[in-house]
């Protein structure tokens, strides 16, 4: 259900139960008119116990009616959670990675959930109740109902005034504090690190810098929402008090009765209320305004397979990539795009080794063909079709993907590697495990498949992480294999178990791409792509590439001898070097010019695996 029909069903019922609770509330100033007016008067104990009856009756269903109020207004909350938890979640998981605001909207609902949770939201329903008080005083005496009114005026004053004051400081809160919480979020992933680097104290200092910040901000709002506050209240007790006096002179007149006093003192009190609690709580009401703003284009976001949308049969692994590119959403102060417009094609069943210096972009490239990251610009297509015309789920089925940081979500090994899917087969989260060589290590922990892993459960070696990630990426067995440097942790072992999985990939037609630095599995690659500066310097044949870098080397070296390529030269060539890696330049030698070498090269079967791991 959309959140504007969700809250418009909910004005419109609160806002009935809010018109009865006002109007009870009038019990206490009218069974105080009646006691001092009829009671007092005429003695009368009967009329004393009738009246008081009465009272206590519709003292009881205002109680009964305001429980009811707080019910409903939790269930509203409840029902806005399960429309928007979802999308919120879903909308956070859509933006790019690595912001402080990816999560905001989840921190909104639960902002907006506190705020219908809070009486504020009530104070906001009692308010228009406070003209039907302040008329009902014009029929008391006009006098006091003029008195009144200025008493009101001076508190919607105070609003407006409180407003316009506090609102920099409020947004400038609320900012410094989400980087704040960034930070600490930061430093407590990366822990050891911190303690390894003995950074303890330094860490300590940079972020109580930023939490000063917040702390000077809220300071500074608090004061000035507390100086309003303290008025506000002044204005509501010294206008009850002039009530009274006013109330005492009109009564010694002989133009009003005394128990008018004390009815029109608890009317103007339920009038005046509202304004000066909103008041006090007028960050909670900022706070949830802003929320409510940012949660309200979540309603037109479907996240469920549409009516009438086609299912697409699972594509054969063809790749077309038509002018992509890519640049940081905050890119103002970037000179270039972390890619630059491309176009290339993958033919099904091909493996594609991406190589290219550090910051090149590559790994940008795998995200987005994955279908992890969208492109600024141009598509890409599995089968022709956009993978926009995917669902998430249909697409991630035929999709296998290992990034370079490799997260485990709350649950267990099994869980992870079957991604989370309910009712998964146990078959095939065992074949995916074998298939990476990971099942032997995860059978040989204390609780096997069945152990807790994530941010709260066993921690797992970069070794074993790797290989439970690359179970991962081939569970299912997708037809799409995208694996950002999946041997930068592996051992010998792990090394071996890898290249089966990519060679068995490979027999069974499975599109592979291999985004590398270490150079053993571009022998596996039917192409090699070479990218350099955000663009694609190069994409051919892997014998072709490799030659086509020796002979841009060779000229270089001949230019220079004696002398290795500066890995700070701009304008310096990359090689793929002997051990098959893209390095810099060459090592001097013959060796420095040669390709790359096919299995059984005698050169490669010397070097042992424990060496190729150390390269």
């Amino acid at each position: 259900m959309p959140l504007s029909r969700i809250l418009g069903r909910a004005v419109a019922e609160i806002g009935i139960f809010s018109f009865v609770l006002n109007m009870l509330l009038l019990v206490q100033p009218i069974y105080l008119l009646q006691v001092y007016d009829r009671v007092l008067v005429s003695t009368s104990i009967d009329t004393l116990a009738y009246i008081s009856l009465i009272a206590l009756a519709g003292i009881a269903v205002l109680a009964v009616l305001e429980s009811v109020r707080t019910i409903y207004a939790a269930r509203v909350a409840n029902s806005m959670d399960a429309a928007l938890a979802g999308k919120a979640l879903y909308a956070a998981m859509m933006t790019p990675a690595g912001r402080a605001a990816d999560i905001q909207l989840v921190q909104d609902l639960s902002t907006l959930r506190g705020f219908i949770n809070s009486k504020t939201l009530f104070y906001l329903f009692d308010l228009p109740f406070a003209p039907i008080f302040l008329i009902l005083l014009y029929f008391v005496h006009p006098a006091l109902f003029y008195l009144s009114v200025a008493g009101a005026s001076i508190l919607v004053l105070l609003v407006v005034l409180n407003q316009l004051t506090t609102r920099k400081y409020l947004q400038a809160t609320g900012q410094k504090n989400a980087e704040a919480m960034a930070s600490a979020h930061l430093f407590a992933r990366n822990a050891e690190t911190v303690r390894a680097l003995g950074m303890d104290f330094s860490v300590l200092e940079y972020w109580g810098g930023h939490m000063g910040k917040v702390i000077s901000e809220n300071d500074a709002y608090q004061r000035i929402n507390s100086v309003f506050s303290a008025v506000s209240r002044f204005v509501r007790i010294a206008l009850q008090i002039a009530i009274l006096g006013v109330g005492a002179y009109l009564v010694l007149k002989g133009e009003m009765t005394a128990g008018m006093i004390f009815a029109s003192s608890i009317i103007s009190g339920r009038a005046l209320q509202p304004l000066d609690q909103i008041i006090g709580a007028w960050r909670h009401l900022q706070t949830a305004w802003i929320s409510l703003r940012r949660l309200a284009p979540l309603s037109r976001l479907t996240i469920d397979r549409r009516d009438g949308e086609v299912l697409l049969p699972a594509p054969s692994g063809a790749i077309v990539a038509d002018g992509i590119s890519y640049a940081l959403p905050a890119a103002a102060g970037h000179a270039e795009p972390v890619l630059k417009p491309m176009s290339f094609s993958i033919s099904a069943g091909e493996c594609i080794g991406i190589v290219g210096p550090s910051g090149a972009g590559k790994s940008t490239l795998g995200r987005i063909l994955a279908g992890g990251l969208r492109p600024s610009r141009g598509t890409v297509c599995y089968d022709k079709a956009d993978i926009s015309q995917w669902i998430g789920p249909d697409r991630g089925q035929h999709v296998g993907y290992l990034g370079q940081e490799i997260e485990f979500f709350p649950g267990t090994i099994a869980q992870n590697i079957a991604r989370l899917e309910p009712g998964f087969d146990d078959a095939k989260v065992i074949a995916a495990a074998q298939k990476a060589g990971a099942h032997e290590a995860i059978v040989g922990r204390p609780r096997g498949y069945s152990a807790v892993v994530g941010p709260s459960g066993d921690k797992l070696s970069a070794g074993e992480r790797q290989r439970v990630g690359l179970a991962r990426a081939l569970y299912g067995d997708p037809r799409i294999i995208i694996l950002d440097e999946p041997n930068s942790n592996l051992d010998g072992d792990g090394q071996a178990a890898l290249e089966a999985a990519v060679r068995t990939a490979k027999a069974e037609g499975r599109t592979v791409i291999l985004i590398l630095h270490r150079g053993p599995l571009l022998r596996l690659c039917d192409r090699v792509m070479v990218v350099k500066n955000g663009g694609i310097d190069m994409f051919a044949p892997t014998a072709e590439v490799a030659d086509r870098l020796a002979a841009a080397e060779r000229p270089q070296r001949s230019a220079r001898p004696g002398r290795q390529s500066d890995g700070h030269n701009g304008g310096m060539s990359w090689t793929l070097s002997p051990d098959l890696r893209l390095t810099p330049g060459a090592a001097g030698g013959p060796e420095g010019s040669q390709g790359i070498r096919q299995e059984g090269d005698p050169r490669r079967d010397r070097e042992s695996p424990a060496k190729e791991d150390h390269q």
